[in-house]
């Protein structure tokens, strides 16, 4: 079997609830080996982001050079780009990063900016150039330009919202459904253009999980590098985070994913 290298791009979590870290044990779990380009550094607890350090340009560069020289990268998850350099150092480099998924990472739980005012331009021409965008429902009406005037969305409007997604920047998208649940489910909505494509979780009895976001994109990236379709990386993803969900395990008073 052809060794698979999968590249994450993204920020640093201090605890190692989400970021670079979950997307390093994800590939780990995965059998495909990681590597990563550190966009920012942040300081947090599991409450809220103290500060956040952008990467200086010098040193993304030197990263994602040194990177590319050693290895031939077969997919690569994007998550907190935070800076407008990072973004235009992604561009330059980006048909070296094999399939993209893309999670735009815009805010913290807690309402922090995760990404600089003038980066935004930047990433609306990203989004265009990936393979796939894994928004939640917050982020899907960011990027749309629209506000939330109401708590739940019924399955209809989703549906519409991935739609008018991917009229807007012709990519695929995955409209995750984490912040609107419907009674005992979760619903997830992959549309790629022409077909929509809709999968169904139950809603667990577990609270405060973090991090599912960045497992879901990464294992997404770790099923794409071993050739699968992108419906199939998907659906398998899909299954991996349940499984992980079920085992994960409470520090802090936050269920951690262990992979």
């Amino acid at each position: 079997m052809k060794f698979r290298s999968c590249l994450t791009i993204a920020g640093i979590d201090n605890f190692g609830f989400s970021g670079i870290y979950n997307d390093l044990k994800t590939f780990r779990s995965l059998n495909c080996y990681g590597v990563a380009v550190i966009t920012s550094i942040a300081s947090q607890t599991n409450q809220n982001v103290k500060s956040i350090f952008p990467i200086p340009k010098k040193i993304l560069e030197d990263q994602i050079h040194t990177i590319l020289e050693n290895f031939t990268i077969d997919a690569t998850k994007i998550g907190m780009v935070y800076s407008k350099t990072a973004i235009e150092i992604i561009q330059k480099h980006r048909k070296d990063l094999g399939w993209i998924v893309l999670d735009p990472v815009l805010k913290s739980s807690s309402g922090k900016d995760l990404i600089q005012k003038n980066a935004i331009t930047a990433l609306y021409e990203l989004l265009t150039r990936v393979n796939l965008i894994t928004p939640n429902l917050p982020e899907i009406l960011f990027l749309l330009n629209e506000k939330q005037t109401k708590q739940k969305y019924d399955l209809n409007e989703l549906k519409e919202k991935s739609i008018l997604f991917y009229e807007k920047f012709k990519t695929p998208v995955l409209l995750k459904g984490g912040h609107n649940l419907f009674e005992n489910q979760v619903f997830d909505i992959f549309f790629d253009g022409k077909n929509i494509q809709i999968f169904k979780k139950p809603v667990l009895t577990k609270k405060n999980i973090r991090g599912t976001g960045c497992t879901l994109s990464s294992s997404i990236a770790c099923y794409l590098a071993k050739k699968h379709s992108l419906p199939k990386a998907i659906q398998q993803s899909q299954k991996y985070l349940l499984k992980q969900i079920r085992k994960s395990e409470d520090f802090f008073n936050v269920k951690i994913l262990l992979h």
